[in-house]
């Protein structure tokens, strides 16, 4: 039997990534007071105390430990030139300021999947535009409580709190055609960077470019026990399409 693989195939390698999880809780840090120097304010890093407790006009350094957004961070303490990168909610100009990435709203993420605003941050109640609409980040993910995974003692097990929106398959695809001379090569990128316990005998499955490819599928693949290849038992024709 000859079977068109479609591409929608890819979300099956796209499931297969790392999953996506918001672990920070989606806190926003940058939450300052006007007149106070508390975490969340920017500051110019004036040291206006000398050592012998009096104004001295000295400047100190920006510091990734200070407790302030200052230099070139784009969050307290995270992002820019020096500071470490910041965890998925904090503010960011670029990838780079961030763990993973940088979304369309300039805040932290942590799958490139979820740049984009459309099935990237549209998640939750109601719609887009909707008066009442209470949205998040499609990539959360919550912790399991009380499960236990026996080959991974003490690891804390999260699950998607959605499934993959079309939205975050777009973008997967999107990135794959601008790596790969505008085919989105799912196969040349997952033989490239296998996920996880990915077995290489389903890289077949998967498209190498816009419109797949046809191949043979052994029916026993399917569930089917007569098999397709040329030893196994003829197909009744009531069964052919």
């Amino acid at each position: 039997m000859r079977t068109l693989i479609p591409l929608s195939i890819a979300v099956l390698a796209f499931s297969a990534l790392p999953g996506c999880s918001d672990r920070s809780g989606g806190v926003d840090a940058s939450s300052g007071s006007s007149g106070s120097t508390g975490p969340g304010q920017d500051v110019s890093g004036t040291d206006p105390a000398g050592e012998d407790g009096g104004t001295s006009g000295t400047t100190a350094p920006p510091s990734p430990t200070d407790g302030v957004k200052n230099g070139t961070e784009t969050d307290v303490d995270c992002g820019g030139d020096a500071a470490p990168k910041c965890e998925p909610g904090k503010k960011c100009e670029v990838d780079s300021d961030c763990t993973v990435a940088c979304n369309h709203a300039k805040k932290c993420v942590d799958a490139p999947s979820c740049k984009p605003h459309l099935g990237g941050d549209t998640c939750g109640k109601g719609e887009v535009g909707q008066g009442g609409a209470e949205h998040e980040s499609c990539c959360r993910s919550l912790p399991v409580k009380g499960f236990v995974d026996p080959t991974h003692p003490g690891k804390q097990v999260y699950l998607d709190k959605y499934e993959i929106t079309v939205g975050r398959v777009r973008a997967f695809l999107a990135a794959m055609s601008a790596q790969y001379n505008g085919m989105p090569n799912v196969r040349a990128y997952i033989t490239q960077n296998p996920p996880a316990n990915w077995d290489p005998s389903w890289n077949m499955f998967l498209p190498s470019d816009v419109d797949g490819e046809t191949i043979t599928v052994d029916k026993k693949l399917l569930g089917d026990p007569r098999g397709t290849w040329p030893d196994a038992p003829p197909v009744p024709p009531a069964d052919e399409p």
